[in-house]
């Protein structure tokens, strides 16, 4: 991710404290930007499981699922959507479970789950 701000000058000097100023309005900006796509995107995950619950299905299929499904995603920005999806699921292992195996592998709500899936 890159920040970007145009250096503010005063009588040809740099002005040191207007630049500070514009970085800390774009970064918070950003940091706004980014809570709310995480929300969305927990928002969308839990959407996805409501509607299959008690079912396991492979993280890469969640996460285009989610995407495309459930958050709109865009060609321009599927792959950025598609790993914000499975960050959040992995980063969340007390509400989903990520297993391998045949009998439990995949990705599932833990809340949905019963001791067979």
């Amino acid at each position: 991710m890159k920040i970007s701000v145009e250096v503010s000058m005063s009588a040809g000097q740099i002005d040191a404290k207007a630049t500070t100023a514009e970085f800390t309005t774009a970064l918070a900006a950003l940091v706004a930007q980014r809570t709310t796509d995480l929300g969305s995107v927990a928002d969308g995950v839990s959407a996805f499981f409501d509607d299959n619950k008690g079912e396991r299905f492979p993280l890469p299929t969640v996460s285009n699922l989610v995407a495309s499904n459930y958050l709109d995603a865009t060609p321009q920005n599927l792959a950025t959507t598609v790993a914000l999806v499975a960050d959040h699921i992995r980063a969340n292992p007390s509400v989903y479970s990520i297993g391998k195996g045949r009998t439990a592998g995949g990705v599932g709500r833990i809340a949905d789950l019963t001791d067979s899936k």
